[in-house]
């Protein structure tokens, strides 16, 4: 099991949080597994790239499926979401 930290922009990061999207695609560079978790970072696009809001919550990953993803993508399935309390390593920040 491994744990990730993501971007997340603000749009689709509000809908994650409300339960009004279980799903995010992503580009499958981190060989994602079922079971691993994410802490998804809200951010948006600022003068000097990337501006961090502050704002994260984290999930876990409970099905992969490239079907109908351009290739190189998945679908993860989310649950647990704002429920699991994970060590946050810089290390895995992308």
């Amino acid at each position: 099991m491994a744990h990730h930290i993501l971007k997340q922009f603000v749009k689709h990061y509000e809908k994650i949080v409300y339960c009004e999207k279980h799903a995010i695609i992503r580009e499958n560079d981190r060989n994602y597994q079922v079971n691993d978790t994410i802490t998804l970072q809200e951010g948006q696009d600022g003068l000097n790239g990337y501006e961090y809001t502050g704002n994260q919550i984290s999930a876990r990953i409970t099905d992969i499926d490239d079907f109908g993803c351009q290739h190189g993508y998945v679908c993860l399935s989310l649950s647990d979401v704002g429920l699991l309390v994970v060590d946050n390593t810089p290390e895995n920040k992308s």
